[in-house]
């Protein structure tokens, strides 16, 4: 049996409206923070990630320049206990020891290298030349003589250097004692200085990456008054080495935070204004402090390019979403669209037709009671002694005659019920049934029927048009049980499972007359009967206004029976649920 949706109001509320939107919103929410969530932990990783590998590069750096200096003092310190030096100084400057200077410096690499004296008077120099040493220089001869070991100076700029407007020269200078033994004890006979130029090998040291990188770089610098001075040639502007000096207070330049204390890895803004990740370190043994950064956008470039595809992936989810609940509105909105022409259609019908029924209905009774007017009149003026088969024949035509009104009383009942717009509620069916049950039972006391009730859940329907249908299918129980004794009538509903998605299935069974099945295509078809009327009662309207009334809530009805067994019917209505 074919069934339809059930109705609903022809103006949906705001909420209606609001559903596909709402939800959309929703989702695309959802797959916003699911994307937002996906990058930050990503962030999370990759920022982990960055600073381990900047940490390990600085902690390699740091090492790389510890060595370097251990190697140059080492070197120092075999130079000063080499007994040649010594005896050669003690003899004075001979050949043998000018030879052997000269080749020291071409092999050692050195700029310069001299002997003192123990006051730290300069003998004689290979390389370039150097006739006097400055305070720091000579302090650092006189402290390597009194405690027989070697020293290292500070990265320091040649005296006089930078006048002529060239880049001024760097050096580094070692100084080391020359020892010799005599009468059993270490003297000292004088110094060597090993002057470096730290253009040679040490800043290419620093300079260096252990990966190939276009920003990266490390930077040596110290504390000097109220500004951070940098030591080494810079990558991204040439030539500032010792002449690129800015302020120690400044808040995100991470060389001046290194210079203050800090320590591990920051984030801040480098000397060219640019956002980058730094790792910072102190080098042992020296005054400087080491800054090895690399620029945010090189080092977080992994992370754009993920959060560029997450983006992609998180727009493309919402589109697709969006397209998804489009062409779900618009099946929406064209069924609505159908479902407001067919109400619409079928309220202009049943508008018509209730019209028309009415105009029928006056145009019929008139000559029907004129008819049962006078054919009671024409019986009560038939003599005493006027046969029996003429009155009877006058009062079966008075009895069809009031059957035909009441079938036109029900026609016109049925088209009102046709009519009505459906008004949705929950409705208490077991409340239902028994009020309707008690109802008909107080029109007949004198009948013994007993009414079998289980729980049945709530409908959602119009309690109105319901009330009809439960009254018309107890009323045809009542009906077609008479004779029985007792007279017994079930109610209750099929499981969930056994019907529809959103309906649920009730059943009113009894134990009557039945019917054939075979001619159970009449039970629901106007003014169709298939009982004898002398028998029972009725118009035939009855099961038709269930069926309408049923469909009209998008359910079903169907029935079973056998006759002289009794009869079920079965009806589905929308359940509370739904």
């Amino acid at each position: 049996m074919a069934s339809q949706p059930p109705s609903h109001p022809r103006n949906p509320n705001l909420l209606q409206v609001l559903v596909v939107p709402v939800v959309f919103l929703l989702v695309a929410g959802l797959i916003a923070a699911a994307g937002y969530l996906r990058f930050e932990e990503l962030k999370k990783s990759i920022r982990n990630d960055s600073y381990a590998n900047l940490s390990a590069v600085a902690d390699y750096k740091a090492a790389q320049i510890t060595q370097w200096m251990g190697q140059r003092r080492k070197e120092a310190e075999a130079i000063g206990l080499n007994r040649f030096l010594a005896k050669e100084l003690r003899n004075g400057v001979t050949r043998d020891l000018r030879a052997y200077l000269d080749k020291l410096t071409l092999q050692g690499g050195y700029r310069t290298t001299a002997i003192l004296d123990t006051r730290g008077e300069v003998l004689f120099s290979m390389g370039e030349e150097v006739s006097s040493l400055d305070p720091e220089t000579e302090n650092l001869a006189a402290e390597a003589v009194k405690c027989g070991c070697a020293q290292v100076s500070d990265l320091r700029i040649d005296a006089g250097a930078g006048l002529d407007g060239q880049p001024p020269k760097i050096h580094l200078d070692l100084l080391t004692p020359l020892k010799y033994v005599a009468s059993g004890k270490e003297r000292t006979a004088g110094a060597m200085l090993l002057r470096i130029d730290p253009r040679a090998d040490f800043y290419p040291l620093v300079q260096s990456w252990p990966t190939a990188s276009p920003t990266a770089e490390t930077l040596l610098v110290r504390a000097e008054g109220q500004d951070v001075l940098f030591l080494n040639p810079l990558r991204h502007q040439r030539n500032v080495a010792f002449t690129l000096r800015m302020p120690l207070e400044s808040a995100d330049l991470p060389a001046a935070m290194v210079a203050r204390g800090w320590r591990w890895v920051v984030e801040g803004v480098d000397y060219r204004g640019v956002p980058v990740v730094a790792t910072l370190r102190p080098i042992p043994g020296t005054p400087w402090s080491m800054v090895v950064k690399i620029d945010a956008a090189e080092l977080f470039a992994p992370l754009a390019r993920s959060g560029r595809t997450i983006l992609s992936g998180s727009l493309l989810l919402v589109l697709l979403t969006a397209a998804a609940f489009f062409m779900f509105w618009l099946q929406q909105r064209s069924a609505e669209h159908q479902k407001q022409e067919t109400l619409a259609g079928r309220a202009n019908l049943g508008q018509k037709l209730d019209a028309f029924i009415q105009s029928i209905s006056r145009e019929l009774r008139t000559p029907l009671r004129d008819v049962e007017k006078y054919s009671r009149q024409l019986q009560e003026a038939l003599p005493e002694g006027f046969k029996a088969q003429s009155r009877n024949s006058l009062e079966r035509i008075r009895a069809g005659l009031q059957a035909m009104d009441r079938r036109i009383d029900d026609l016109h009942a049925f088209s009102r019920l046709s009519s009505r717009d459906l008004a949705p509620e929950r409705i208490d069916m077991n409340g239902l049934f028994r009020a309707v049950f008690d109802e008909l039972r107080m029109a007949e006391p004198g009948r013994e029927v007993r009414l079998e009730l289980d729980a049945v859940p709530s409908a959602q329907a119009d309690p109105i048009l319901i009330r009809e249908v439960v009254r018309h299918l107890l009323s045809n129980a009542f009906k077609f049980t008479r004779g029985r004794k007792p007279a017994k009538i079930e109610v209750g509903a099929l499981a969930p499972f056994m019907g529809r998605d959103g309906y649920r299935t009730f059943f009113v069974k009894d134990n009557g007359v039945g019917f054939d099945m075979q001619q159970a295509d009449k039970l629901f078809a106007i003014f169709q009967r298939l009982h004898d009327p002398k028998s029972f009662e009725g118009s035939g309207m009855g099961l038709v206004a269930v069926k309408q009334i049923v469909e009209r809530h998008g359910g079903q009805v169907w029935a079973q029976a056998s006759p002289d067994e009794g009869a079920l019917f079965f009806f589905s209505l929308p359940s509370q649920e739904r």
